[in-house]
C-alpha cells in the first residue's frame, strides 16, 4: 500500500499536514524532536526551491517574449531602412546609392514570360492601435512571394507623399502597417501604398484619408481615387 503521494508537491502537503502533529509528541510515535525538525526543514527548503523555480520560469518566459519583440522590431527597422534606401535610389535614378549603402541592387526589369509586377493594394482601411498610432490594413492578392509594400504618407499642408516604411510580405492576404511616427496633433493624414518585388514596382493604391480624433480615435477612413 502506497503511503507517500507520487509528486513532490503532494509529498510537501503530506508533510506539512503532519509535522505539527508529530512535533507535539514525537516520542509517542517513535520519533525524536530532531527528526521531526529535519523533516519540517526539508519540507520548507523544497517549498522555497519550488517558489524560486516558478519565479525563474516566469522570468524566462518574460525574457523570451522580450527577445522576440526585440528581434521583430530590429527586423522591421532594418527592413524599413533598406526599402527606403532602395526607394530613394529608384526615385533619384542614382544606382550608386546601392553601393554606398551596401545594399544589393534590384534585379533587372521583367522580360517576356516573367512574372508581372505586384498587384495594386486595395481595400485600404485604418483603425487605431492602443498606442494611438494608425494601423492600416489592405489586400493585394496575386502580388507574388517576396513582395514588399512601400507606404507613403502625406500630412495636411505638406507638398507630397513621403516614404515612411514598408509592410512586408506575409502568408495571409491581408497586410498591415502601423504608422508609429505620426506627429502629435495631426488631424488629417493620407496614405498611398504600392508593391515592389525586386526591380518590379506595382501600381499605387488609391489614397487612404484618415481623420484623427482629438483623443487618438479614428474618424471613418475613406479610400479615394488619387487626384491626377
Amino acid at each position: 500500500m502506497r503511503i507517500l503521494p507520487r509528486t513532490p508537491l503532494d509529498v510537501a502537503e503530506f508533510s506539512a499536514a503532519r509535522t505539527p502533529v508529530w512535533a507535539a509528541a514525537p516520542a509517542a510515535i517513535g520519533l525524536d524532536a530532531s527528526e521531526v525538525a529535519r523533516v519540517s526543514a526539508a519540507t520548507e527548503r523544497y517549498r522555497d526551491a519550488l517558489a524560486a523555480a516558478e519565479r525563474a520560469r516566469a522570468a524566462s518566459l518574460a525574457a523570451t517574449e522580450a527577445l522576440r519583440q526585440a528581434a521583430e522590431e530590429m527586423r522591421d527597422r532594418v527592413s524599413n531602412a533598406v526599402q527606403k534606401i532602395r526607394l530613394f535610389a529608384r526615385a533619384s535614378g542614382d544606382r550608386e546609392v546601392y553601393g554606398r549603402a551596401m545594399v544589393p541592387s534590384p534585379s533587372p526589369a521583367a522580360g517576356p514570360g516573367t512574372a508581372p509586377p505586384p498587384a495594386q493594394p486595395k481595400q485600404l482601411n485604418a483603425t487605431f492601435a492602443v498606442t494611438g498610432a494608425p494601423s492600416i490594413t489592405f489586400r493585394a492578392p496575386g502580388s507574388g512571394p517576396g513582395t514588399v509594400f512601400m507606404v507613403r504618407r502625406k500630412l495636411a499642408g505638406s507638398d507630397g507623399f513621403v516614404p515612411i516604411g514598408t509592410a512586408g510580405s506575409t502568408r495571409g492576404l491581408t497586410k498591415r502597417f502601423t504608422d508609429t511616427t505620426l506627429p502629435a496633433g495631426t488631424s488629417t493624414v493620407q496614405y498611398i501604398i504600392h508593391g515592389q518585388r525586386g526591380g518590379l514596382c506595382g501600381p499605387d493604391s488609391h489614397v487612404l484619408t484618415v481623420l484623427v480624433g482629438s483623443q487618438g480615435a479614428a474618424a471613418p477612413a475613406r479610400e479615394q481615387t488619387r487626384a491626377a
